[in-house]
């Protein structure tokens, strides 16, 4: 834990105000220059809820709600109720039993743009992505021991989303579910699934032809992306099992192989077969 300096006044409905150089949260996140205020402080023997919290961090930008914590033995809880964060409104709760932690978390509404605001020195400065816009809503649980993640679960769901740079995007909305869970040798298997049900997305492979650059237009309804993995930390290599995208039953790809993304040669073994299945329906799905 790094250095942090605290301001408190005692009693009912007393303020609080925190400044902390570094504090790390389980299992590895780290955040630094982090400022938390409560008004309405309570302390009744073990609990403690504050009415008005509100955190400021430059990564997590301003985050508010109400805050309770509650400890009975061997047992905590830490409960942030009402929360309000880009645009989002939800609920995060911290659970600590016996050396073993859970972390959930609901936030339905977080404005993307709002999030890109926040955070464009990594979402839109690498990416060239401008004009980002649309909402989400996200659930996750994780859950471990002591700094040790064992599982991971979480729904992500977007709605209008639209986007301009090297590729573009109209009105999109999907939804993506993962679970993950570790194994030993600290190796993750992962299962994801992804589908599309509206919105339009315009790709450019980055090469061209005759001097002219190709590009995809799909119509995004009935787009599928399944992908069963493994992922060897120590050793920075992902196994696809099974990766299945389908696509309005005209375009079907499975593929399977090993990859290290952190190498000169990511690819230790790949093996793709695709079909079209309707060759009518492709041309003008895909070419223009």
């Amino acid at each position: 834990m790094g250095q942090w300096v605290a301001a408190l006044t005692h009693g009912a409905g007393s303020e609080l105000d925190l400044s902390i150089g570094r504090v790390e949260i389980p299992p590895r996140l780290a955040l630094s220059d982090f400022h938390v205020h409560c008004s309405g402080w309570v302390l009744n023997g073990d609990d403690a809820a504050c009415r008005r919290f509100e955190i400021r961090q430059p990564l997590l930008g301003p985050l508010r709600g109400r805050l309770r914590v509650g400890s009975s033995g061997e047992h905590t809880e830490i409960a942030f109720t009402d929360v309000v964060w880009a645009g989002a409104r939800g609920r995060i709760v911290w659970r600590w039993s016996r050396g073993h932690w859970t972390l959930r978390c609901t936030l339905s509404g977080i404005d993307l743009s709002q999030l890109a605001r926040l955070h464009g020195r990594w979402i839109t400065e690498p990416s060239g992505y401008t004009d980002i816009q649309g909402s989400a809503d996200v659930r996750f649980e994780l859950g471990g021991a002591g700094k040790d993640v064992a599982r991971v679960q979480a729904v992500i769901g977007v709605r209008t989303v639209g986007f301009n740079g090297p590729d573009a995007a109209q009105d999109l909305a999907a939804k993506m579910e993962l679970r993950a869970a570790a194994r030993p040798r600290k190796h993750w298997v992962a299962s994801s699934r992804l589908e599309f049900t509206r919105g339009q997305l315009y790709l450019e492979p980055g090469f061209t032809l005759d001097g002219a650059r190709p590009g995809f237009a799909l119509e995004t309804p009935g787009l599928v992306l399944r992908i069963n993995a493994e992922w060897d930390p120590s050793a920075g290599k992902l196994d696809v099992f099974d990766l299945v995208l389908d696509h309005k039953k005209t375009l079907r790809l499975r593929a399977s192989g090993s990859f290290r993304p952190f190498t000169s040669k990511p690819w230790d073994a790949l093996k793709v077969n695709a079909s079209l299945l309707d060759l009518r329906k492709a041309f003008p799905m895909y070419l223009q």
